[in-house]
């Protein structure tokens, strides 16, 4: 995982995604490339509200003051998911109950 603006690979698109009181990964047609080729990165901002995000594919993160479990992203904030298996298992969640963040993603692929 980098904290840098860059990935390897093409870019495929961008998305906005809309975060809620229930956890949820990335939308799946966004991340699946032509012949099923899953994406080697993507890079993800936060325009509005923070967020709660894991990234081992077992944790769900969870939103509430105090007992929210998570790393937090915050309005402003971004990361860069860095390998096929960190994209598959991101999973966000509001980090405050009914306030929602949403995030800006673009796809890379190695090939397009």
């Amino acid at each position: 995982m980098r904290f840098a603006t860059q990935t390897s690979g093409k870019c495929k698109l961008t998305w906005k995604q809309t975060s809620s009181n229930t956890a949820a990964g990335l939308t799946a047609a966004n991340i699946v490339g032509d012949a099923l080729q899953d994406a080697v990165g993507v890079l993800i901002t936060v325009e509005t509200n923070d967020i709660r995000y894991t990234l081992d594919g077992v944790t769900t993160p969870t939103s509430s003051a105090g007992t929210g479990l998570g790393h937090v992203m915050v309005a402003g904030g971004g990361i860069v998911l860095d390998g096929p298996g960190q994209v598959q298992n991101f999973s966000f969640i509001s980090k405050t109950a009914g306030s929602h963040g949403v995030i800006h993603a673009s796809s890379f692929f190695a090939k397009l």
